[in-house]
This record gives structure tokens, sequence and C-alpha cells, in this order.
């Protein structure tokens, strides 16, 4: 926060992800919020709004963002020149979001993580019901909890489940 903007009057500090503080950077932020520095303005993002504790929330302006249409995701796909199947996979799964697309561009790893996601999921739905999965979900977060001073490993293991869950709910929508 020591650095400051080349108009020398603004200085924006951005957390990315802030559903991912632990308790004792949120409460850091809260006193922060409470009392900012003049000219400071401060940019939390997060994609899941309701695991950001409303302590936090009630001290900031939320802006929505929505989705962008289908053309432009298209647009920025051809500028980044993804072409053929690639292109028409990159526009599904973007949901509208080209920095999601911009991610699979520059890390492919995550697109074959996410197909071994999928096969996963087919293979499991092969064997199960749709309540036996939820019941495994439930059963891996709970065992993880278990142990208090584990919180790391519990926080770990929550956002592996949390993307798997989320790549299956994808998969399911469309």
């Amino acid at each position: 926060m020591n650095l400051i903007s080349w108009n020398n009057k603004i200085r924006v500090v951005v957390i990315a992800d802030c559903e991912l503080m632990n308790s004792e950077a949120a409460n850091a932020l809260l006193k922060t919020l409470e009392e900012p520095a003049v000219g400071m303005v401060f940019l939390l993002t997060t994609a899941h709004p309701k695991l950001v504790p409303s302590t936090i929330i009630s001290r900031c302006q939320v802006f929505t963002l929505s989705p962008l249409p289908k053309d432009l995701i298209s647009q920025f796909i051809k500028a980044n020149k993804v072409i053929g199947d690639d292109a028409e996979l990159l526009e599904s799964l973007s949901q509208g979001r080209p920095g999601r697309v911009k991610d699979f561009i520059t890390k492919p790893e995550d697109l074959d993580e996410r197909h071994k996601m999928v096969s996963l999921m087919l293979d499991f739905l092969q064997e199960k019901k749709p309540a036996d999965i939820i019941a495994y979900a439930g059963d891996k977060i709970l065992t993880s909890s278990k142990s208090p001073d584990n919180k790391s490993e519990f926080n770990t293991q929550s956002q592996k489940l949390s993307a798997v869950l989320s790549v299956w709910l994808e998969v399911v929508r469309d």
C-alpha cells in the first residue's frame, strides 16, 4: 500500500478471491475498511460472495458483473487465434467470462484437469446415484473439518472439492 498512483491522487488495492482470506486477514481488512486512508480505494473480487464475511460486505459497495454475450466472447477467442473445435469448446466453457478463456489458453493443463474431472464424474455416475455423490462430497468435507488444528488441509480439501463440484455442475447444466 506504499505505492502511489501516477497522478498522486488515488491508491487502489486489489484483493482477488477475497473469500479465501483466513479470519485473521479478514479482521485486519475489516479494521482498514472501517477507517481507510484518504485516497485509498479497495477493490475486492470474488466469485463466491456468500463466502465473504458479512461484516466485510456491509462496508463495501457491491458491483455484480454480468457475463459477456457470446458474440463478444467469440471475438475475444478469435483475437487470441483460437479456431475450430477448440474455439467452440472455449466459448462453451467460458460462461461469458473472458478471464476464463484466457486461463484455459495460457494454462492448457487446467483444461486437461477439467477433462479428468468430467471423466471422474461420468465414471462415478455410472456406479452411483446423484444423492450418493452429494453424500460423498459431504463426507469428505466433514472428515477434513474434524481436526481443528488442520485448518489449512480443510481449506485445501474444500477448494479441491469445490472445483470438482463446479465442473460437475457445469456439465449437468450444459
